[in-house]
């Protein structure tokens, strides 16, 4: 069956949902648990079998972080909840397994939200990686662009790390455009832990030529 011949419900929707917060669920748990090899192997068994059902009927490109084309689950644009528009999207979308807990929505012109990272986001002991901050930036940017009615591609990022990142405790994300001169616009923003900026960042991007990226809701 391929993508287009799967059809698009609000339950099959959420059934997909659920399954992907089961196994980012499993992922954490992968990663603390203690329990001993007798466990495991039943453990793995378990997500194997898991794996032989998901994979016997799969879509094979191309992926992008909107899904599939003409796939399955369908891209919505919400000002108050941007995830929407990327549910694939390993930062922050909800159909994603391997994206933490986030939440972007738009303020004016500008975007702010909230993000709360676990144990398999870990860096430095207690603390997100390094290259997840520079992800969650690339992405939380990005969506200051597109909420100024444009989409456009990463050129270059700039990260100032300034506090290590906390894991376990809901952080504060803030984004906003900068500057527009023709094609190339510069993107800021920041992540805060309560009112202590952790890190910021500088993006230069790119819009691409017409029809090169489409964004829901540009046209709007």
């Amino acid at each position: 069956m391929s993508a287009t011949e799967v059809k698009v419900t609000d339950s099959r929707t959420q059934q997909h949902k659920a399954l992907t917060q089961s196994l980012h669920d499993l992922i954490q748990a992968s990663q603390i648990t203690l329990v001993d090899e007798q466990l495991l192997a039943q453990a793995q068994e378990l997500v194997s079998r898991a794996e032989a059902i998901l994979a016997a009927d799969t879509y094979g490109g191309p992926y992008s972080t909107g899904g599939m084309s003409n796939g399955p689950i369908p891209i919505e644009f919400d000002y108050q909840d941007l995830s929407l528009c990327m549910p694939y999207s390993p930062i922050s979308g909800r159909h994603n397994a391997i994206a933490p807990k986030i939440h972007m929505f738009t303020v004016d012109k500008s975007v702010a939200g909230t993000a709360f990272y676990e144990a398999s986001h870990a860096g430095p002991p207690g603390c997100v990686h390094g290259g997840i901050i520079a992800g969650l930036f690339d992405e939380l940017l990005a969506m200051a662009n597109i909420v100024n009615g444009f989409g456009a591609f990463t050129g270059s990022l700039e990260i100032q790390y300034h506090r290590p990142t906390p894991l376990g405790v809901e952080l504060t994300l803030e984004a906003e455009c900068e500057s527009i001169r023709g094609r190339k616009v510069i993107s800021v923003g920041r992540i805060k832990c309560g009112n202590t900026v952790t890190a910021i960042a500088k993006g230069l991007f790119i819009k691409p030529k017409s029809g090169e990226l489409d964004i829901p809701g540009e046209d709007d």
